[in-house]
């Protein structure tokens, strides 16, 4: 009984701890990215001599996978991340990534990606450990850190941090980490060198993979590191067009008996997309919409070139509908768009109700058809987003005649959410208050998105 007490309060300090560290979660990141690539996608990558050297770790140390925006490089992280579980199971060989997206900036902090990789480490640990009674004993080290600062209410230093990850990296053989899309992660320019000159120097065992849009600040950073670029090859957007066609009935039916045009379909898309995979799904996505086999055959000699373009190909079909879709689109990309973080389905389908009744709320399919491709559900996190960052990009470029009023809007929502939820009071009890947000689910982002739009004024 005495040993089953022990354990129990050793599995307690732990969750507390890992609670404690960072609030990233890029588990569930991997687990969503990994389940959309498509088989056998990617695989060039990984039999690619760049990448076999810096495995071994027989040359360089680090690698830099630069790309054009929407050339697949956040799969392809993905499709490294799970080639390195499989490898680094059962070994002494640690294994730690993280995600970066400009819309999770504000939690993506230097400190929070260290404690996640931090975290990260623990949590391999454990299991690995199995069933041993072992499995939730952490290190003084940590420990110690843990309960030092927690009794004063205080946060330990980025070098604490650290020092902490340097000496629990020397517990395992070796460490891989993967740092995907840099250029979307903290966005002082002097954060990000900072963030990667120390993840270099956490010691010879380590091996770092950087994937970015390739930008000169970043090129700078990693002058002298092995290159791989990454572009999306003819195989890969052969099985990719494929896979969208299985997927996509209306599209398959139509060119099930035509074999010609699906003939011409596969090298006209891949000669269109410049090395981009979004570029092939966007083009699908319109190809979807024709209604007959003339249609489509015309929409592929007419392909619009770039990303603005194409944006606004989408942008046009949205107007084009009637006009519950139209101003459902709308809403939903304002709060998906300029939201303070991303919104689960629960709290997006109450943010465009008028109320909480479950027959108020849109359904979550009509939701991303009337978005004709812009907005994408994140299975793992339960949330959605939009499809790219180059899909923001163009929506600040067009804001002003798009999303004039955005955040007014979006503020009025809020207050009137709160003002309409909380006019009983505040909750007394920790209990009641959980009871209240979970009645409520935009509560905790309404009062956020206030707080911090308070802050920036």
């Amino acid at each position: 009984m005495r040993s089953r007490d022990i354990e129990s309060k050793q599995e307690l300090l732990y969750h507390k701890i890992i609670r404690w560290l960072s609030p990233l979660r890029p588990h569930q990141r991997q687990r969503d990215l990994f389940s959309r690539r498509v088989e056998s996608t990617g695989e060039w990558l990984l039999h690619s001599e760049e990448y076999k050297a810096w495995q071994s770790g027989s040359t360089a140390r680090v690698l830099w996978c630069p790309g054009k925006p929407g050339a697949g490089k956040t799969i392809l992280s993905s499709v490294v991340i799970n080639h390195l579980q499989t490898l680094t199971h059962n070994t002494g060989d640690a294994l730690m990534f993280i995600f970066c997206d400009y819309k999770e900036r504000r939690e993506q902090t230097y400190a929070n990606i260290i404690t996640s990789l931090l975290s990260q480490l623990l949590q391999e640990r454990r299991e690995r450990m199995g069933d041993s009674e072992e499995r939730f004993v952490v290190s003084k080290h940590v420990e110690k850190l843990y309960e030092s600062h927690t009794e004063k209410q205080t946060r330990p230093s980025n070098e604490e941090f650290l020092d902490t990850l340097r000496t629990e990296i020397a517990n395992f053989s070796s460490a891989f980490i993967v740092l995907d899309a840099l250029d979307e992660g903290p966005e002082d320019e002097g954060i990000q060198n900072n963030l990667v000159s120390n993840l270099r120097n956490l010691g010879g065992a380590v091996r770092l993979l950087v994937t970015s849009h390739d930008l000169p600040p970043i090129a700078r950073l990693m002058t002298g590191v092995p290159q791989l670029p990454i572009q999306a090859q003819d195989d890969d957007i052969e099985r990719y067009i494929e896979s969208q066609l299985s997927t996509t009935p209306r599209l398959w039916r139509l060119l099930e008996d035509n074999s010609e045009l699906r003939k011409l379909l596969v090298p006209t898309l891949r000669s269109s997309c410049s090395g981009m995979f979004l570029v092939v799904k966007l083009h699908m996505d319109a190809l979807a919409k024709q209604h007959n086999v003339a249609a489509i055959e015309d929409a592929l000699h007419h392909l619009p070139h770039g990303f603005d373009a194409i944006y606004g190909d989408i942008v046009n079909r949205i107007e084009d509908q009637a006009e519950p879709d139209k101003h459902l689109a709308k809403t939903t990309l304002a709060w998906v768009a300029y939201g303070c973080r991303p919104l689960t389905i629960t709290e997006l389908r109450c943010a465009l109700s008028e109320n909480e009744e479950s027959s108020s709320l849109p359904d979550l399919e009509i939701i991303v058809l009337a978005c004709a491709g812009f907005i994408v559900v994140d299975e793992a996190s339960q949330t959605v987003r939009s499809i790219h960052q180059t899909v923001q990009e163009y929506f600040d470029r067009n804001q002003a005649s798009w999303f004039p009023l955005v955040h007014d809007m979006l503020a009025r929502k809020c207050i009137e959410y709160l003002s309409s939820t909380c006019s009983q009071g505040p909750c007394r009890r920790k209990i009641h208050l959980r009871n209240h947000m979970e009645q409520h689910p935009l509560l905790d982002y309404a009062a956020k998105k206030l707080g911090l739009a308070h802050e920036s004024k």
